[in-house]
């Protein structure tokens, strides 16, 4: 900090709270709470400082494993709809779905 004002776009504080719930080995539920604290982004060509907001994101997800080996997720990201900057003049997604399948090549089969 001996050149900069400020350290850009570092939070002044990050809180995550992640909790998961195995319902008999085949499906599987979580959440993820993010919150971020205000941050400080600087413009070169108008050089000026710009103050991103703090925000909070929810994320959820859910998978059903068929077997060890194969598996279906539903994840949504940004539940609340919020509207935040993560990087200045970047605009975050109001709601993200994400669903897929895994498949592991390797490991064990037997069961």
């Amino acid at each position: 900090m001996d050149v900069q004002q400020k350290a850009w776009h570092k939070p002044l504080s990050e809180l995550t709270l992640t909790a998961g719930y195995n319902i008999a080995g085949k499906i599987l539920a979580s959440i993820d709470i993010y919150s971020s604290g205000v941050r400080y982004a600087y413009t070169a060509e108008s050089n000026t400082v710009t103050n991103l907001k703090a925000y909070a994101d929810i994320s959820l997800k859910m998978e059903y494993r068929y077997t060890k080996i194969l598996s279906v997720f539903l994840q949504l990201n940004n539940v609340g709809f919020s509207r935040y900057y993560r990087w200045n003049n970047y605009p975050s997604q109001r709601l993200n779905i994400l669903g897929g399948i895994t498949y592991a090549f390797w490991g064990d089969r037997t069961k």
